[in-house]
C-alpha cells in the first residue's frame, strides 16, 4: 500500500474516505469467501495519513489504541532528546525532538483501530515541518514493527 504524500485539510479527506470505504468492501467481501486473515494482513497496518491545519497529522492505524499507544511511546521516545512527559490515562507524550516541542496523542476509533495525533510547536508557534517528520517516523516505525511492507 502506497500513501501519498500528505497535504494540508480541514476536513475528513475524500480520499481518505474513499480508501477507507474501500477497504471495508474489499475486507466485507473475502469475509464472505472466507478469506478475511490473508485480506486483512495485507491491507496493512495503515489506513489513513492525513494533516489537519498545516500543523497536525493524523494517521489511522488499524491497531487497537492500546497496541498503537506503546508503539508511539517508543518511536517518540528514539526520536526525544530527552525523557518523555506523559500521561497515561490520556495517551498523551510530549516530548523535545530537534529543539521542537512535539505533542503525540493516539484515540481509540473502535475495537480494532486507532488515530495518532502529531503537533509540534517551535517557540511558543505551530510546526508544520517538525510534526510531519516526527509523524512519518513513527508511522514508518509501526509499519516495521507490524510487517507491513
Amino acid at each position: 500500500m502506497r500513501l501519498r504524500p500528505t497535504r494540508p485539510q480541514t476536513a475528513f479527506s475524500r480520499n481518505a474516505f474513499l480508501s477507507l470505504s474501500l477497504g471495508v468492501l474489499v475486507l466485507g467481501a473475502t469475509a464472505a469467501s472466507g478469506c478475511a486473515v490473508v485480506a486483512g494482513t495485507a491491507a496493512g497496518v495503515v489506513l489513513a495519513q492525513e494533516a489537519m491545519d498545516n500543523s497536525t497529522y493524523v494517521v489511522q492505524l488499524q491497531l487497537p489504541a492500546e497496541v498503537a499507544w506503546e508503539e508511539v511511546k517508543v518511536s517518540l521516545s528514539k526520536q526525544a532528546t530527552g525523557p518523555l512527559e506523559v500521561d497515561e490515562s490520556l495517551k498523551v507524550a510530549k516530548g523535545e525532538v530537534d529543539g521542537r516541542k512535539a505533542t503525540v496523542s493516539v484515540e481509540s476509533f473502535d475495537q480494532t483501530s486507532s488515530r495518532v495525533i502529531v503537533a509540534a510547536r517551535h517557540f511558543g508557534m505551530v510546526d508544520g515541518e517538525a510534526a510531519e517528520q516526527v509523524s512519518n517516523t513513527i508511522t514508518a516505525d509501526i509499519r516495521r514493527e507490524h510487517g507491513e511492507r
